[in-house]
């Protein structure tokens, strides 16, 4: 027996750093309906033969509320059930 695996989704994006800037990247994620930017840097302090990560992501904001992800999350799935159709006939 296999297991599947769920499918892909896009969450966020990633832009290449600007020339001169120690960002390597910057984009944004978005995780439940919050969307956090990052940056993305070389770990300039990792000791040979170390466990350290070799980048960091470092933010220097807050989630937010990424409204396109709230309004995705909010729109129907399927057909309005009939007994909703039906309440707004006039007869």
């Amino acid at each position: 027996m296999t297991s599947q695996r769920s499918p892909l989704k896009r969450i966020g994006a990633a832009w290449k750093g600007k020339p001169g800037s120690k960002a390597l990247l910057t984009g944004s994620i978005t995780i439940a309906g919050k969307k956090q930017r990052w940056m993305l840097f070389k770990n300039d302090h990792k000791p040979a033969d170390s466990k350290e990560p070799d980048y960091l992501i470092l933010s220097g904001t807050e989630p937010e509320v990424d409204d396109f992800a709230q309004q995705s999350m909010m729109a129907p799935t399927g057909p309005a059930p009939a007994s909703d159709l039906d309440e707004n006939i006039p007869f």
